[in-house]
């Protein structure tokens, strides 16, 4: 046995102790390929043993580990704390405070096992639900408005309990995130993924003059003042911001997961969301404009109003359960100021995201890489997927230039 294998099954040991199991036979099942978008090392585990009572049981696992790249332990390491955090601290919050007005506990991640901090290791063990049936929604393809009111809905019910936590225990949620620092400014501005995101931008540029779009380029030049992506971002996270929550901060297609009722896989059932290692205290439009301009073509960007307003029900309807005032909270007027102040973030990181989302799985972008030639990824979309990537990326522009609200 490995070093390496080792220490897996001593997480798998830990994390199950509180199981009862008499004994157990673990099957390792391979990892994240490449395109995943993880940094750090996953593995998945399938563990098949017997209970103190002798009744055969079986647990399915994700063992999130920090991995070992030099270059990349700061983030890495931030990373992970910032998971653990929201599992170990964040989440038993919102419950605790659902558990007090009788509701049902949020339940839209997966169950977390064991979260692990040492002065050099840094381990989550999750439960895989691949093994309860949710399926990752195929990376390249615009999601459906039924999958995108799904996750919204969603989202609308993590936003709230910040809102509701602060609003009930105005003191906790700011004792939780006082020490937080900004992953996604440590990830999206100041790492090498920085410059793909400013490479992206400056494609999308160009695909603007030579498509002749030259009012929308003018506008989109005067509305970003002609800053680069990454300044953009870095400027949004730093503004201080009244009507904080915590955000998940990378809502795109890999880290949501569906499961269905039957095999159409028209209408989603439940959704998961995975992988909370940027998280952070911001805007909910963070989390909204990120997801909304990630997943959509122009066709389902001409529903925006109808999109917002599902995620703001659930919002609303969350807040009400705790006996909050959604008026005196996050007003909807609340949602569109925001809208208008923010949404340059999902708009920026928009370029990257997709062809994030095109790319083919043997060419696609390893975070782990200092090194990794982003241009040519750019280059390699446009030669296989230049119609869908460019449609994708001028309507999003178009929406972030021209949105208006009545």
């Amino acid at each position: 046995m490995s070093s390496a294998e080792a220490k897996l099954r001593n997480l798998v040991e830990k994390a199950l102790f509180s199981e009862n199991l008499e004994k157990y036979e673990l099957k390792f099942c391979g990892g994240t390929e490449k395109g995943e978008g993880y940094i750090g090392d996953i593995t998945f585990v399938d563990v098949l043993g017997e209970n103190r009572h002798g009744s055969k049981v079986e647990y399915s696992l994700v063992l999130k580990t920090g991995g070992q790249n030099k270059t990349l332990r700061p983030i890495v390491r931030l990373g992970f704390e910032r998971e653990i955090h929201v599992y170990s601290k964040i989440l038993p919050a919102f419950w605790n405070l659902q558990d007090e007005h009788l509701m049902k506990r949020f339940q839209s991640i997966p169950r977390c096992y064991l979260t692990m901090l040492s002065d050099h290791n840094e381990a989550l063990v999750l439960e895989n639900i691949k093994s309860l049936g949710f399926k990752l929604y195929d990376r390249k393809q615009v999601m459906t408005l039924d999958h995108i009111q799904a996750v919204l809905k969603v989202l609308g019910q993590w936003h709230a309990l910040s809102f509701a936590l602060k609003e009930k225990k105005p003191l906790l949620l700011e004792q939780l995130t006082c020490n937080w620092k900004c992953t996604a400014a440590a990830i999206f501005v100041n790492s090498h993924v920085g410059e793909w995101i400013n490479l992206a931008q400056k494609y999308l540029i160009q695909t603007l003059e030579v498509q002749e779009e030259l009012e929308l380029l003018h506008k989109y030049k005067e509305k970003t003042r002609n800053q680069t992506a990454t300044d953009i971002i870095k400027s949004i996270l730093s503004i201080e911001k009244h009507q904080v929550v915590v955000t998940h901060g990378d809502c795109w297609n890999n880290n949501l997961m569906f499961k269905y009722q039957d095999f159409s896989l028209n209408v989603p059932s439940e959704v998961k969301i995975l992988d909370f290692q940027i998280a952070s205290i911001s805007s909910p439009v963070i989390d909204l404009s990120y997801f909304i301009y990630a997943v959509s073509s122009e066709e389902q960007l001409q529903h925006f109003p109808q999109l917002l307003k599902t995620y703001y029900e659930a919002l609303s309807a969350c807040l009400q359960e705790i006996e909050c005032v959604p008026d005196q909270i996050f007003s909807y007027s609340d949602l569109i100021r925001h809208w208008q102040n923010f949404s340059a973030y999902g708009a920026m990181v928009n370029p990257m995201v997709v062809c994030d989302n095109l790319v083919d799985k043997d060419d696609a972008v390893s975070y782990t890489n200092n090194n990794e030639n982003y241009e040519t990824i750019i280059q390699t979309v446009d030669q296989k997927q230049k119609k869908l990537f460019t449609s994708r990326i001028v309507a999003v522009a178009k929406h972030f230039v021209h949105c208006e609200f009545q």
